[in-house]
């Protein structure tokens, strides 16, 4: 029996998908902008378990991006105020919440037993630890980096071979961005995890990337 909440999804993705995403588990590595906006979209889409990870609490500087962040979050961890958004909106979903650093000590116990890592990162320190450790336990990760108004997503594969990182802050960092641009790279990011579940549609192997000032738009064949 599919809940009333998911009708609509069943209607666009069919009903043995639908079982599919309610079966699945999703690691999201990183509770700020992207990551808030990816997680509002896999529970929404009925995504059964959901792995958040940040050690960081909700700051000012925060409300102008992140969806989970408001003036009564302001000083609470991410992952306790997405863990209750989460819930509040599916209260079947089950959510393994971790305040902590993504380190060499955590990634292998966060990652295990996930069929997708979502990379919500914003430096690339960490993004090489999760790249490397999500090869080597053969799970996919859909990544995406932001700045200003562009933004870029790719998935990656256990056989594809390692990007080199560059070891700094991403440039969302020192060049700052804004809500669009987030919201646009996100809901493709939940929308690669979607068709990697079922195994469905064109996966973004090579690379999406767009400019909402300059209406560009551009799939990497």
């Amino acid at each position: 029996m599919i809940p009333k909440q998911f009708e609509r999804n069943v209607m666009s993705l069919g009903k043995e998908n639908q079982i599919k995403l309610f079966n699945s588990t999703v690691s999201i590595i990183g509770m700020g902008g992207l990551g808030g906006f990816v997680l509002e979209h896999l529970v929404r889409l009925g995504v059964g378990h959901i792995k958040i990870v940040d050690k960081d609490v909700f700051e000012e500087s925060n409300l102008n991006r992140q969806i989970l962040s408001d003036a009564n979050s302001l000083g609470k961890p991410k992952v306790e105020v997405a863990k209750i958004r989460a819930k509040n909106i599916n209260k079947e979903v089950i959510i393994d919440s971790f305040e902590a650093e993504f380190n060499e000590e955590s990634a292998q116990d966060i990652l295990k037993e996930s069929d997708v890592a979502v990379d919500a990162l914003d430096n690339n320190n960490s993004r090489a630890l999760l790249f490397r450790m999500a090869k080597s336990l053969g799970i996919p990760v859909v990544h995406a980096a932001v700045s200003m108004t562009s933004g870029e997503v790719r998935v990656f594969f256990p056989e594809d071979e390692l990007n080199d990182f560059k070891k700094n802050k991403g440039t969302e960092e020192y060049r700052g961005t804004i809500s669009p641009t987030v919201a646009i790279a996100a809901s493709i990011q939940a929308m690669e995890v979607v068709k990697i579940l079922i195994n469905k549609g064109k996966v973004l192997k090579a690379g999406m990337y767009f400019d909402l000032m300059d209406n560009f738009y551009s799939v990497i064949e």
